[in-house]
C-alpha cells in the first residue's frame, strides 16, 4: 500500500508576527534598520549643520511621547470603563450614550480628532497643548 504525505497547514494571526524560524523576515528588518542608520549617520557626517540640530531634538522628543503616552493610557482606561459600563448597562438613555460615543469616535481619524481638539476645543477654551493632545488620545482610544 502506498503511504500518502500529509499536507499540514499552519494558521497565523497574520504576516506582522514574524515566526522565529523566518530568518528571512528577521534579516529583512535588520538590513532596514542598519540601512537607516547608516544613512543617518552619513547625513550627520557630511551635512552636519541640519541634521545635528535636528539630533539634538531625539531626546526631548522621546521623553514629551512617553509622556503624553502614560498620561492617555490613564486616560483612556477611565474613559474606556466608564463606556464599556454604559454599554452593558440595562438603562436604555445609558446605554444609548455609551454606544453613540463608541460609534461616533470610532469613526473619526486620530488625526482629525487631535487636529478639532488643538485647533478648535484647544483654542477657544485656552487648553495647553500637550493636554490637547492627551484629552484627543484619551478620548480616541477610549472608545475602542
Amino acid at each position: 500500500m502506498k503511504k500518502e504525505k500529509q499536507v499540514k497547514i499552519e494558521v497565523t494571526d497574520g504576516a506582522s508576527i514574524p515566526d522565529s524560524s523566518d530568518k528571512g523576515i528577521l534579516n529583512a528588518w535588520w538590513v532596514s534598520f542598519i540601512g537607516a542608520v547608516g544613512i543617518i549617520s552619513y547625513l550627520v557626517i557630511t551635512k552636519p549643520d541640519p541634521y545635528r540640530d535636528i539630533l539634538l531634538f531625539i531626546p526631548d522628543g522621546i521623553v514629551v511621547t512617553f509622556e503624553v503616552t502614560i498620561c492617555s493610557i490613564f486616560g483612556a482606561l477611565i474613559i474606556g470603563l466608564f463606556t464599556g459600563l454604559g454599554r452593558i448597562s440595562s438603562n436604555k438613555v445609558i446605554n444609548l450614550i455609551a454606544s453613540t460615543y463608541v460609534e461616533v469616535v470610532r469613526g473619526i481619524p486620530l488625526l482629525v480628532q487631535l487636529f478639532y481638539i488643538y485647533y478648535a476645543m484647544g483654542r477657544v477654551l485656552q487648553v495647553p497643548d500637550m493636554l490637547s493632545a492627551i484629552i484627543a488620545m484619551s478620548v480616541c482610544y477610549g472608545a475602542y
